[in-house]
Protein backbone atom coordinates (compact mmCIF):
# COMPACT_ATOMS: atom_id res chain seq x y z
CA UNK A 1 0.00 0.00 0.00
CA UNK A 2 1.58 3.32 -1.04
CA UNK A 3 0.08 5.83 1.28
CA UNK A 4 0.37 9.73 0.77
CA UNK A 5 0.80 12.26 4.11
CA UNK A 6 -0.91 15.90 3.48
CA UNK A 7 1.99 18.20 5.16
CA UNK A 8 -0.15 18.74 8.41
CA UNK A 9 0.48 15.10 9.18
CA UNK A 10 4.01 15.59 9.19
CA UNK A 11 4.07 18.66 10.73
CA UNK A 12 1.87 16.87 13.71
CA UNK A 13 4.86 14.59 13.62
CA UNK A 14 7.25 16.78 14.62
CA UNK A 15 5.52 19.04 16.71
CA UNK A 16 3.29 18.91 19.86
CA UNK A 17 -0.22 20.27 17.78
CA UNK A 18 -2.27 19.78 20.58
CA UNK A 19 -4.39 16.01 21.10
CA UNK A 20 -4.72 15.20 17.03
CA UNK A 21 -0.95 15.11 16.96
CA UNK A 22 -1.72 12.00 19.31
CA UNK A 23 -3.28 10.04 15.94
CA UNK A 24 -0.89 11.58 13.30
CA UNK A 25 2.09 10.02 15.59
CA UNK A 26 0.23 6.91 15.81
CA UNK A 27 -0.79 6.52 12.00
CA UNK A 28 2.93 7.35 11.32
CA UNK A 29 4.60 4.99 13.36
CA UNK A 30 1.95 2.53 12.69
CA UNK A 31 2.93 2.43 8.90
CA UNK A 32 6.45 1.80 9.66
CA UNK A 33 7.38 -1.90 9.49
CA UNK A 34 3.91 -3.00 8.09
CA UNK A 35 4.81 -2.91 4.31
CA UNK A 36 3.46 0.85 3.83
CA UNK A 37 5.18 3.16 1.91
CA UNK A 38 4.47 6.61 3.28
CA UNK A 39 5.13 9.28 0.32
CA UNK A 40 5.15 12.99 0.56
CA UNK A 41 5.65 15.92 -1.70
CA UNK A 42 8.50 17.96 -1.91
CA UNK A 43 6.51 20.99 -1.39
CA UNK A 44 5.57 20.02 1.92
CA UNK A 45 9.10 20.21 2.74
CA UNK A 46 9.26 23.77 2.07
CA UNK A 47 6.09 23.95 3.78
CA UNK A 48 7.26 22.64 6.56
CA UNK A 49 10.91 24.77 6.53
CA UNK A 50 7.97 27.73 6.75
CA UNK A 51 6.09 26.63 9.64
CA UNK A 52 8.57 25.54 11.75
CA UNK A 53 11.36 28.68 10.76
CA UNK A 54 10.55 29.89 14.27
CA UNK A 55 11.02 26.78 16.49
CA UNK A 56 13.48 25.03 14.53
CA UNK A 57 17.37 25.93 13.98
CA UNK A 58 18.24 25.34 10.37
CA UNK A 59 20.26 22.21 11.36
CA UNK A 60 17.26 21.07 13.31
CA UNK A 61 15.04 21.52 10.15
CA UNK A 62 17.75 19.83 7.97
CA UNK A 63 17.78 16.63 10.63
CA UNK A 64 13.95 16.98 10.69
CA UNK A 65 13.79 16.25 7.06
CA UNK A 66 16.41 13.99 6.81
CA UNK A 67 15.01 11.86 9.66
CA UNK A 68 11.75 12.01 8.00
CA UNK A 69 13.02 10.16 4.90
CA UNK A 70 14.06 7.23 6.21
CA UNK A 71 10.61 6.45 7.02
CA UNK A 72 8.85 8.70 4.00
CA UNK A 73 10.00 8.84 0.10
CA UNK A 74 9.94 12.86 -0.98
CA UNK A 75 7.59 13.00 -3.93
CA UNK A 76 8.80 15.77 -6.80
CA UNK A 77 5.79 17.93 -7.81
CA UNK A 78 7.46 19.09 -11.15
CA UNK A 79 6.11 21.28 -13.68
CA UNK A 80 2.97 18.78 -15.06
CA UNK A 81 1.63 18.94 -11.67
CA UNK A 82 2.11 22.89 -11.53
CA UNK A 83 0.34 22.75 -15.02
CA UNK A 84 -2.35 20.47 -14.45
CA UNK A 85 -3.15 21.85 -11.10
CA UNK A 86 -3.58 25.90 -13.08
CA UNK A 87 -6.45 23.64 -14.67
CA UNK A 88 -8.14 22.13 -11.68
CA UNK A 89 -11.36 24.21 -10.17
CA UNK A 90 -9.75 23.41 -6.18
CA UNK A 91 -10.00 26.39 -3.97
CA UNK A 92 -6.85 26.09 -2.58
CA UNK A 93 -4.04 25.74 -5.31
CA UNK A 94 -1.42 24.19 -2.65
CA UNK A 95 -3.90 20.97 -1.85
CA UNK A 96 -4.45 20.20 -5.81
CA UNK A 97 -0.72 20.15 -5.94
CA UNK A 98 -0.67 17.69 -3.31
CA UNK A 99 -3.52 15.94 -4.68
CA UNK A 100 -1.81 15.91 -8.38
CA UNK A 101 1.60 14.80 -6.57
CA UNK A 102 -0.15 11.50 -4.63
CA UNK A 103 -1.66 10.62 -8.37
CA UNK A 104 1.48 11.05 -9.89
CA UNK A 105 3.12 8.81 -7.05
CA UNK A 106 0.40 6.20 -7.62
CA UNK A 107 -0.53 6.73 -3.65
CA UNK A 108 -3.60 4.27 -2.77
CA UNK A 109 -5.17 6.78 -0.38
CA UNK A 110 -4.34 10.72 0.74
CA UNK A 111 -4.23 10.93 5.07
CA UNK A 112 -4.63 14.17 6.20
CA UNK A 113 -6.00 16.18 9.26
CA UNK A 114 -8.37 18.35 6.72
CA UNK A 115 -10.74 15.83 4.35
CA UNK A 116 -13.12 18.62 3.13
CA UNK A 117 -10.04 20.07 0.91
CA UNK A 118 -9.69 16.85 -0.86
CA UNK A 119 -12.99 16.71 -1.70
CA UNK A 120 -12.74 16.80 -5.49
CA UNK A 121 -10.36 13.62 -4.44
CA UNK A 122 -10.29 10.42 -7.16
CA UNK A 123 -8.15 8.70 -4.33
CA UNK A 124 -9.37 7.66 -1.14
CA UNK A 125 -9.02 10.68 1.47
CA UNK A 126 -8.94 9.72 5.00
CA UNK A 127 -7.96 10.76 8.54
CA UNK A 128 -5.32 9.65 10.79
CA UNK A 129 -8.03 7.66 13.12
CA UNK A 130 -9.89 6.51 9.95
CA UNK A 131 -6.60 5.25 8.12
CA UNK A 132 -5.56 3.21 11.54
CA UNK A 133 -9.19 2.02 12.06
CA UNK A 134 -9.36 0.41 8.69
CA UNK A 135 -6.15 -0.59 7.59
CA UNK A 136 -4.07 -1.04 10.88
Amino acid sequence: MRVFLDTNILLDCLLERGPLSAESRLCFKSCVGNGITMLMSDLSVSNINYITRKEYSRAEFNAAILRLTEFVDIVEVGSSCILEALHLAWKDFEDSLQYLSAMKAQADCIVTRNTKDFEESALEVLTPHDFIVKYL
